[in-house]
């Protein structure tokens, strides 16, 4: 009889786990499908029953609000909390059903007495109430908890990650940059993590306008800090003032606070950015006050590229100035022998005696030299060819071309020298008229692994497929064509001859815009401003909504503010480009062009 009522009660445990189990299942369900009455009517069963108060509490609590149960919501907290008083999310969830309920002077009252009194606690335990505030979207009093610890240990950093990224969230820039920045006063180490945050939130010109201001009040009261003087370094790279960021660079580096290094990047990210004026400044200030350095052979290098950059974009171009930079770069290698450095000096020679002397012989030999070497890289062997091939298209013998871009194609295959050496085979096959195998290259490319060379695919694939598919004759396009090849070769007469003359015999084409823009910059080689002027204004009137309308506008600007020195005129034409092309990649450097003109960043007395 023992065995049996033994038996019995087990089954009968069995039987009340497994029906319980059922009951959680079901109700459940229920949430999931929003069947919040029938959900209630067995979490309120559970319920009764303290073992399963912390099971179903998200749930049940979350049906009690969504039916308006506050009463029965106070009910249920009041049991939980004194059930386990020491877990404070039933507490700061009591917090937001005052705050439903609209009885907001005892949720305050509520939240504060838990900031005072986990605000004594250890960090782990003020992190994880916080959390749970911010779940509950109470911000102000996650805000205060991390301020009372901050308080309580003396630390003025602490938590300062968390209350940037809290600051964030309720839009609060200000107050993150304000973390940030103090944080960065104490520990330097975090400036690689801050700078990417900032990357990432601070991409509107006036929040890095206002982040710019706040680190200059900064500067002024602690110019020993780095970090501050780093930090807007970055701002003013963003704002691709080059400038400023020298400004601030080269005061940093008059007190020995960043190495030499850090500068020289500061001019090779100018010279990317085609500010050739700064970035001089910027490798001319290197020169003259660094001397013992280690790299000052790379910083005088640079020096004469972005010199060389420099007249390459100063029109009419100065025949004299491309001499005197062969010759400073023949000095360069006379002077430290066969590097890796002089060695991409001499290959500029090669580009420059080629393209601007028309001294292809000499231009070859030099190449020749470079890819026989020993000292030379594997790279710069293949991207010498590539030169080689170019030089070969300007002596009009497109086939030995094609044989040097496909030797490389062959040794860099899946490398960015590789899809290089492809997209200049399809060019060729593009000047020749072959526009079926150029495009056939050009589809291959737009997988590209380099951007800059997919984004070229692309633009050419869709100029060769757009006008195909509106002139199935496609004469219009090979004419095109080889005029590209005549500019590529630099025949630039000819080649403004040959653009009249497709001006009249396709009116209105589709490739208009782009033969009035080649005009303008033609016209501006040859040292012709008001022809330009004019190439570009009939542009912006009939195609300024056209893909090369912000293109146009931007030239324009560029043209009145460095040729034509017309301040006024260049200023009104940077701020309608903003007002009407302010989607455009130019956008930046429009702006830092126009705030220049006002005087923005001038430098201080």
């Amino acid at each position: 009889m023992k065995k049996l009522w033994i038996s019995y009660f087990f089954i009968l445990f069995i039987y009340s786990i497994c029906f319980g189990q059922d009951q959680f299942e079901i109700a459940e369900e229920y949430f999931n499908q929003q069947n919040y009455e029938k959900a209630l009517d067995i979490y309120q069963d559970l319920a009764r029953k303290q073992q399963n108060l912390k099971v179903i509490h998200k749930n049940y609590l979350k049906t009690l609000e969504l039916t308006n149960n506050y009463k029965l919501a106070h009910k249920h907290l009041q049991k939980i909390i004194k059930n386990y008083p020491q877990e404070v999310r039933y507490k700061i969830d009591l917090a937001s059903i005052y705050h439903l309920e609209g009885r907001q002077d005892e949720c305050n009252k509520l939240c504060k007495q838990i900031v005072r009194e986990y605000g004594q606690y250890h960090d782990s335990e003020v992190r994880h109430v916080a959390e749970y505030f911010i779940y509950k979207q109470f911000y102000d009093h996650a805000t205060a908890l991390y301020l009372e610890a901050r308080k309580r240990s003396g630390s003025p950093i602490l938590f300062a990650t968390e209350l940037a990224m809290l600051y964030y969230r309720i839009n609060n820039k200000t107050g993150m940059v304000d973390e940030y920045v103090n944080l960065l006063a104490i520990n330097p180490s975090f400036y690689n993590e801050v700078v990417n945050v900032l990357q990432n939130v601070f991409q509107k010109v006036e929040d890095l306008e206002q982040l710019e201001t706040l680190l200059y009040e900064r500067i002024q009261q602690y110019p020993s800090k780095v970090s501050y003087g780093k930090l807007l370094i970055w701002v003013n790279i963003q704002q691709k003032n080059f400038y400023g960021a020298f400004i601030q660079a080269r005061a940093l580096d008059k007190k020995k606070l960043i190495p030499f290094d850090f500068i020289l990047e500061l001019g090779e990210i100018a010279l990317h950015n085609n500010d050739y004026k700064n970035a001089i400044k910027i490798f001319n200030y290197l020169n003259e006050n660094h001397k013992d350095n280690k790299f000052h052979i790379k910083s005088k290098h640079y020096l004469i590229k972005a010199r060389e950059e420099m007249v390459k974009h100063t029109y009419p171009i100065d025949t004299s100035e491309i001499k005197k930079l062969i010759n400073d770069y023949q000095f360069m290698y006379e002077k430290i022998g066969i590097q890796s450095i002089t060695l991409e000096g001499m290959r500029n020679q090669a580009l420059l005696y080629a393209f601007y002397l028309n001294d292809y012989q000499t231009a070859s030999q030099k190449l020749g030299e470079i890819v026989t070497t020993r000292h030379a890289t594997r790279d710069l062997v293949a991207q010498s060819k590539l030169d080689h091939g170019d030089i070969f298209i300007l002596m009009d013998q497109p086939w030995e071309s094609t044989l040097l871009y496909s030797q490389v194609e062959k040794s860099h295959k899946k490398e960015k020298l590789g899809h290089l050496a492809k997209l200049k085979n399809a060019k060729l096959s593009y000047y020749k008229g072959d526009f079926n195998l150029a495009t056939q290259h050009l589809d291959i490319l737009k997988l590209a692994t380099t951007r800059e060379i997919a984004n070229d695919a692309m633009a050419l694939s869709l100029l060769i497929k757009d006008n195909l598919a509106l002139d199935s004759t496609s004469f219009a396009l090979m004419h095109y064509a080889k005029i590209e090849l005549m500019l590529f070769q630099h025949k630039l007469e000819q080649a403004l001859d040959e653009f009249d003359t497709m001006l009249g015999l396709y009116p209105n084409h589709s490739l208009t815009d782009e033969i009035l823009y080649h005009q303008a910059e033609i016209y501006l080689g040859l040292g012709n401003v008001n022809a330009s002027i004019r190439k570009l204004e009939q542009l912006v009137k009939t195609y300024g909504d056209d893909i090369l309308g912000d293109d146009a506008t931007y030239m324009l600007g560029k043209i009145y503010e460095e040729h034509v020195k017309d301040k006024a005129k260049a200023m009104e034409i940077y701020k309608n480009f903003l007002t009407q092309h302010a989607g455009s990649l130019y956008a930046t450097e429009v702006r830092t062009r126009f705030r220049t003109l006002r005087g923005d960043f001038e430098e201080k007395p």
